[in-house]
């Protein structure tokens, strides 16, 4: 798995500094796919932790507490900093947004894989992070693209937004990163919304990434 981390810039453990208790050290490396982050941090540091046990190094943090302080705080900021520019989902207090932040998860999807299928619009809420989806419909007997969204826009669930629903299936046009909300709570997400237009800001989206 770290064969995709890249070699320029080169990785590095950077000292910190010496603790009341031990030395802090910080592991950083540099990779094109952002989607992989977190697999990648995992199997450096379970590969860095081999090493360091082999030469007797004493290490204050567990491991398991190691890769769960990177992922889960920076994923859930994120993960936060997306529904916020969501327009439809304005209506929900701050607490409902960090409850539901921590529901969905992060996807990432090569070209043409399928994310969504046409019976799932009903169960399952996606925002798109990065790269474009299409709509595909079954029409005399091919699938063709009836509809394209890119970063910022929703799909799925599409009762809830009273919005008629969007028949089809959801593929990636492009190489892309989605947020997906699995078996949709509407206790939660329902509200009296019109018809909202999807936000598109790939920029900030990206960046909150």
């Amino acid at each position: 798995v770290t064969d995709e981390i890249l070699e320029t810039p080169e990785p590095a453990v950077m000292f910190k500094g010496q603790g009341k208790i031990g030395k802090q050290f910080q592991l950083v490396f540099f990779i094109n796919d952002y989607a992989k982050q977190h697999d990648l941090w995992q199997a450096t540091w379970r590969q860095v932790w081999q090493h360091l046990e082999l030469a007797g190094v004493n290490m204050i943090m567990p491991l398991h507490d190691v890769l769960e302080s990177n992922n889960s705080n920076k994923s859930r900021l994120a993960k936060l900093a997306i529904l916020k520019h969501i327009d439809a989902l304005n209506h929900l207090s701050e607490a409902a947004m960090q409850h539901l932040a921590d529901k969905f998860s992060s996807r990432y999807y090569q070209c043409d894989e399928l994310i969504l299928a046409a019976d799932e619009h009903f169960t399952v809420f996606g925002i798109v992070v990065e790269g474009v989806v299409s709509y595909k419909q079954r029409i005399h007997q091919h699938w063709q693209d009836v509809d394209r969204i890119g970063a910022g826009s929703f799909f799925g669930a599409t009762s809830l937004l009273d919005q008629p629903i969007t028949e089809g299936a959801v593929v990636a046009k492009t190489d892309a990163v989605v947020l997906l909300l699995a078996n949709v709570d509407f206790s939660i997400l329902s509200a009296a919304i019109t018809e909202v237009e999807p936000t598109h800001s790939a920029r900030y989206l990206n960046d909150a990434i």
